[in-house]
């Protein structure tokens, strides 16, 4: 019947409330964590945009790394106390923050708005290039938050970012 039953708790359903029990997770999470199990990529059967080209993507990547470039001087220069405790306590000085393009993702929604309304972005090439996320209720939002930003450069264009949580502990 392709259900599932729990004699402990008497919890009971389909695959995907299954997926939800196990993992605490709510509908739409669980349903990409189960469609990406199977080798389904879920964005792709309701994206509406344009495949992006690479030449986009790698736009998107370098106007994000720039983007938190900036983020990081304003903040460090209005002389943030968390985020230059976290340069301080890991030996980073500024040449290499400046050498490296180290940027900073602030918990607002600024980078959605700067991608897609300022720059210009499809929604689809946001989220090609894994800077921008979908939620459940379908609204873009910033895959990094409060992190600090490290891109990973290539022939000097930024293929990849990652970041670092600053988050007190």
């Amino acid at each position: 019947t392709n259900t599932f039953y729990c004699f402990g708790c008497s919890a009971h359903g389909d695959v995907i409330k299954f997926v939800q029990k196990q993992e605490n997770l709510e509908f739409m999470p669980a349903l990409i964590k189960l469609a990406r199990m199977v080798g389904i990529d879920i964005f792709s059967l309701i994206k509406d945009g344009p495949d992006p080209s690479p030449q986009r993507l790698h736009e998107v990547l370098e106007l994000s790394a720039g983007f938190y470039c900036q983020t990081l001087k304003d903040r460090l220069e209005s002389h943030d106390p968390i985020l230059e405790a976290f340069f301080h306590d890991r030996g980073i000085v500024k040449e290499s923050v400046a050498r490296f393009r180290i940027g900073f993702a602030p918990s607002n929604d600024e980078l959605v708005a700067y991608l897609l309304e300022t720059r210009g972005f499809h929604p689809d090439e946001v989220l090609a290039a894994r800077i921008i996320e979908r939620d459940v209720s379908g609204d873009l939002y910033p895959f990094f938050r409060n992190r600090v930003i490290f891109p990973f450069m290539k022939d000097g264009t930024t293929i990849y970012v990652t970041g670092r949580s600053i988050n007190q502990k």
